[in-house]
C-alpha cells in the first residue's frame, strides 16, 4: 500500500516523505479510491498554501487524529 501512495504521489509530482506515508497507512482506508482521494486532497492543499507535505498538513487536510 505504501508503494501505491508513492506511485500516485509521483504521478502528480507530489513529494511525500516516508513519515507521511507511514502516518497515512495506519489512518486511511486501504482501498485504491480512498488512497487516491487522500493523495489528491493533500496535493491540492499543499499547492494552494505553497507548503511541503508534512504529517501536520496531512492530518489537518484529512481531518485525522
Amino acid at each position: 500500500t505504501a508503494k501505491i501512495i508513492a506511485k500516485l504521489a509521483k504521478d502528480i509530482g507530489l513529494i511525500i516523505p516516508n513519515k507521511v506515508v507511514d502516518y497515512l497507512l495506519i489512518r486511511i482506508p486501504r482501498d485504491f479510491m480512498s488512497i487516491k482521494h487522500a493523495i489528491a486532497k493533500v496535493n491540492h492543499e499543499s499547492y494552494i498554501h505553497k507548503k511541503k507535505v508534512t504529517v501536520s498538513l496531512a492530518k489537518t487536510t484529512l481531518n485525522l487524529q
